[in-house]
């Protein structure tokens, strides 16, 4: 009964937020995540254009949903990588989240719930964090922990990195409600995380 605690306890937790989100004004999603779509539309034009040279390297963007249901779309991407990787070389992943607000960027160092939790490809991230500084002038700051898709990526041995903003006045939160709005986007961010991205396939495509 006491191991079984933790995991009634999170059941409880979830079933209480989804309850009361039925209640709750509910979110745009401008932030948490939409901007992160806008910009890889944006880079995908950018790529059909050939605007951004990718080289020797394959880029796929993802536009993923049911994070918050068990990363249902993270899982089958996985799935989906797991059977082209005999014929590939390495794979990697950078997975955006809260892009386009007015702080400064962020980069999470660890990616899980409440029962487990894994460490951000350190190799990745420090590539995704020169790519920042050569873009904006600026390094990304560090947040410990986010519950993201890169989890799966990570738990399928895959290195991967969470590339994020954070808002002046929110912070990394006011995610999953009114608060996050069209206001705390701005698109000339959204623009420069285009740039970003475009340096960070650069970037891997150079390195061994």
């Amino acid at each position: 009964m006491a191991a079984s605690l933790p995991v009634l306890l999170l059941a409880w937790a979830l079933g209480l937020n989804l309850a009361l989100g039925r209640l709750a004004r509910p979110s745009t999603g401008a932030v948490d995540n939409g901007a992160a779509c806008a910009v890889l539309l944006a880079l995908a034009e950018r790529l059909a254009a050939g605007a951004v040279p990718t080289g020797r390297t394959c880029v796929t963007l993802a536009i993923l949903g049911g994070e918050e249901v068990n990363m249902q779309g993270s899982r089958a991407l996985v799935r989906h990588w797991r059977k082209l990787k005999a014929g590939r070389s390495r794979m990697t992943a950078v997975n955006l989240e809260l892009m386009g607000q007015r702080g400064g960027y962020v980069l999470w160092e660890r990616d899980g719930n409440a029962l487990r939790t894994m460490p951000a490809d350190g190799a990745l991230s420090a590539l995704v964090a020169d790519a920042v500084r050569a873009v904006t002038g600026k390094a990304p700051e560090r947040e410990p922990l986010i519950n993201s898709d890169a989890y799966s990526f990570l738990a399928a041995g895959i290195p991967a990195a969470v590339l994020g903003t954070r808002d002046p006045r929110y912070g990394t939160g006011g995610l999953h409600r009114p608060t996050d709005s069209p206001a705390r986007v701005d698109p000339a961010r959204l623009a420069e995380g285009v740039a970003v991205l475009a340096e960070i396939i650069r970037r891997v495509d150079a390195a061994p």
